[in-house]
């Protein structure tokens, strides 16, 4: 995120929490449904034993209502997202109301419905967590690397041009291939790379209990920080051109993350404003003001204006401090929008 961006942001983050009244939501997160093809194993929602859906009227009610909210751009994930039977509708909402839309996936439907989407998105993000179809397949689960490469290629050749972006999730088995990632990123000529740590913590991906096990060891961090030194030298170019989006600042960040996981302590990180200028509806309906707090709402039981204006929804987003969920939270790698 650019300096202008997040001085703009932390302005309205100001305007927003006077006097616990929202006047500007300029981003949402829209889960719209829980199920998923791949089984990714830093991830919980595909176990989930109900599946569920925001359907097309209810997307569109609570965008009706954000607009109002000066709403900007809409970011629709899962689950996955293409898996919605009515993603090419939602999709097509969103562009027909003039929203920037970025959709996240995990990259194994794009042959099959890539043309839909670059018709009605602005920014593609698809997972790629290893630089081989052994080590990506095992961390999703699924025979997927190949498909998603495959994927890439299509959406690159549709007329309509999407940004394509890569998001590797840094963990325990593929952090020493750090290197090795970015140079296949580079060969699929996308637009950009990022890297974001695994998230270890209950309340987020279908989490419920606290997971360790793919978060780096100890043993682990001498060796990650000499990856992290070479690939900033390797790739100094890359930095500095953005095509790898996390900056080297993040990058190190990474480390100082897992550690902060290891001695349980406090992760250092900006100022948090993400719940003040966005929020999250899941596929339940529930609303929430980040991916890591408890809901404020539900969209089948009050309308969103509803629980917008209602003052405990904006006590809740205040009430951001020293809950494990905040002092650990990783949103400081996919902020960015």
């Amino acid at each position: 995120m650019n300096i202008e961006k997040r001085l703009s942001l932390e302005a309205l983050c100001l305007f927003n929490s006077w006097r616990y009244k929202f006047y500007h939501l300029p981003f949402v997160f829209i889960c719209v449904n829980n199920y998923c093809n791949a089984r990714c194993i830093m991830c919980d929602i595909w176990k989930e034993p109900h599946n569920d859906r925001l359907s097309l009227e209810e997307i569109e009610g609570a965008i009706k209502i954000l607009l109002q909210y000066k709403l900007k751009e809409v970011v629709i994930s899962g689950g996955e997202p293409l898996l919605h039977p009515e993603i090419t509708k939602i999709l097509k909402l969103l562009k027909e109301h003039h929203l920037r839309v970025t959709l996240c996936t995990n990259g194994m439907l794009l042959k099959e419905l890539g043309q839909e989407v670059a018709c009605f998105t602005d920014k593609l993000v698809i997972s790629l967590d290893g630089d081989t179809a052994p080590l990506h397949d095992s961390i999703r689960g699924v025979p997927s690397f190949d498909q998603v490469l495959d994927g890439i290629e299509y959406m690159k050749g549709q007329k309509n041009k999407v940004e394509l972006a890569l998001r590797c999730t840094i963990q325990k088995s593929n952090f020493l291939r750090l290197d090795k990632i970015i140079e296949v990123a580079k060969s699929q000529k996308v637009e950009s790379l990022s890297f974001a740590p695994v998230y270890t913590l209950p309340g987020a991906f279908g989490r419920h209990q606290k997971d360790l096990r793919l978060a780096l060891e100890e043993k682990d961090l001498a060796g990650f920080i000499l990856i992290i030194k070479e690939a900033i030298r390797l790739y100094a170019r890359d930095f500095n051109s953005g095509f790898i989006s996390t900056s080297p600042q993040k990058l190190f960040a990474l480390h100082a993350y897992f550690r902060s996981i290891l001695t349980q302590t406090e992760f250092k990180r900006s100022r948090c404003i993400l719940p003040w200028v966005s929020l999250v509806i899941e596929p339940s309906g529930d609303v929430h003001p980040c991916f890591f707090k408890e809901s404020i709402g539900n969209l089948r039981q009050k309308s969103l204006r509803e629980i917008l204006c209602f003052k405990d929804s904006s006590i809740a987003r205040s009430n951001i401090s020293n809950a494990e969920s905040c002092n650990q939270c990783n949103a400081d790698f996919w902020r960015g929008f």
